[in-house]
């Protein structure tokens, strides 16, 4: 037996998730073929939790208790990569970025913004996109097996220790990954950087890989 709301609220929430900034309560309904009024309720339930936000214009998004619970349910990587992100976002000047594998998916679940105020990437807790696409689920596949079918960029990525990608998730975007592989353990996690424009690969690389080992130490 399962709870239809509950199906129902988290539904809600894979949404969200999936189209950031974008969702209303009309979207919502006729994506999931469901009724505007439950739409509003759960909606309101999931904002009274903070798991869902409104903003000016009628949009809803991923709520900051989201972010919340995914800081628990990945505590030991989280502790781990916290000071290496931050290291690397003050060395390289780029928004770091922590990565996990969720099915075909790759998650941020954490970043450290660089210092100064220029301009960044909208890139959060809870950003999504296709595992195969960027250099952040790129590497994430690049430290696994060969799989037949895989992109030439994983098969690079495996081949250099880390992975490059330009404008894949984002126009204009280029990033810098490295896997972070456990002894005996299938890879699902790496660390990197992104920035709008262009990165040093050799000497970005070099900084993202270490930022990777000091991670596993940390972890085994």
């Amino acid at each position: 037996m399962t709870s239809q709301t509950l199906d129902r609220g988290l539904a809600v929430l894979e949404y969200l998730g999936e189209h950031p900034g974008s969702a209303s309560v009309a979207t919502i309904a006729e994506a999931l073929g469901l009724d505007r009024t439950v739409v509003y309720r759960l909606l309101n339930t999931l904002a009274q939790r903070r798991l869902a936000m409104r903003d000016s214009l009628g949009h809803f998004s991923i709520g900051l208790g989201v972010y919340n619970l995914a800081r628990h349910a990945v505590p030991p990587l989280m502790a781990a990569a916290s000071g290496e992100l931050r290291r690397l976002a003050d060395q390289v000047g780029a928004l770091s970025i922590l990565t996990v594998a969720d099915g075909n998916e790759a998650n941020c679940i954490a970043t450290a913004e660089p210092p100064g105020s220029a301009p960044q990437l909208v890139h959060r807790p809870g950003f999504r996109h296709p595992l195969d696409r960027a250099a952040a689920g790129i590497a994430i596949l690049a430290g696994n097996p060969p799989r037949p079918g895989e992109r030439e960029a994983v098969t690079r990525a495996r081949s250099l220790g880390y992975a490059t990608s330009r404008g894949e998730v984002l126009p204009g975007a280029m990033g810098i990954a490295a896997p972070i592989v456990l002894e005996g353990r299938n890879c699902e996690a790496s660390i990197g950087v992104a920035v709008y424009g262009q990165l040093d690969e050799r000497e970005v690389s070099s900084l993202v890989m270490r930022s990777s080992k000091v991670v596993v130490a940390a972890l085994q």
